[in-house]
C-alpha cells in the first residue's frame, strides 16, 4: 500500500470513526449521568475525563490532516519541494505525534480503570451498561488508529523522506 493510501486509510477510516463517535459518546455520558443521578453510579469524573480525551483527539486529529498527512502525500508523489513544510523536519512531528499518543494511551488506561474495564456493574442502567460497551470499542479502534499510526505510517514516512534527501 502506498503512503498515500495508507494516509487516506487512516483518514477515511480511522478519523471518521472517531469524529462520528465523539459526539455520540458525549451525550450518552450526559444521559447516563441524568440516569446516576439518585446516587447508585458515578459518571461525573468518567464525563470530565471523556471531555479532555475527546478535545484532545479532534485537536491531535486536526494537526495531522492539515499538516502532516497533506505533506506525506507529496512526499508519497515525490512532490515534496512543491510546499515546504511548515513544521520542519517530518522527524520532529512525528515523534510529537507519538507522543500525543502515548498521552493518549495514559488518558485511556484511566478511563479503563475507572470504568473497571469497562465492565458496567450488572445493577447499572442499560444507559451506562450501553456507553461502557461503546468506550471499550472506541478505545479497542483508537488503538489499531495508533497501531497503524506508530508502526507502518509514520515509519515509512521518515524512511521515504530520508531516501529522498529531503531530511
Amino acid at each position: 500500500m502506498s503512503l498515500t493510501a495508507l494516509t487516506d486509510h487512516v483518514e477515511n477510516t480511522h478519523h471518521t470513526y472517531v469524529k462520528n463517535a465523539i459526539p455520540t459518546l458525549s451525550g450518552m455520558c450526559t444521559q447516563a449521568e441524568e440516569v446516576c443521578k439518585e446516587g447508585d453510579c458515578d459518571i461525573e469524573e468518567l464525563k470530565y475525563l471523556w471531555k479532555s480525551i475527546s478535545v484532545e483527539q479532534l485537536d491531535h486529529m486536526m494537526k495531522e490532516e492539515l499538516a502532516l498527512f497533506p505533506y506525506i502525500r507529496n512526499l508519497d508523489r515525490n512532490e515534496i519541494d512543491m510546499v515546504a513544510p511548515a513544521f520542519g523536519s517530518i522527524t520532529k512531528t512525528i515523534s510529537m505525534m507519538e507522543s500525543e499518543h502515548i498521552r493518549s494511551s495514559r488518558d485511556f488506561r484511566l478511563l479503563y480503570n475507572l470504568t473497571n474495564k469497562y465492565q458496567a456493574p450488572e445493577s447499572a442502567h442499560k444507559l451506562v451498561q450501553g456507553l461502557f460497551k461503546r468506550l471499550k470499542e472506541f478505545d479497542n479502534k483508537l488503538h489499531l488508529h495508533t497501531y497503524i499510526e506508530n508502526n507502518f505510517l509514520f515509519p515509512s514516512a521518515v524512511e521515504l523522506e530520508r531516501k529522498l534527501g529531503k531530511r
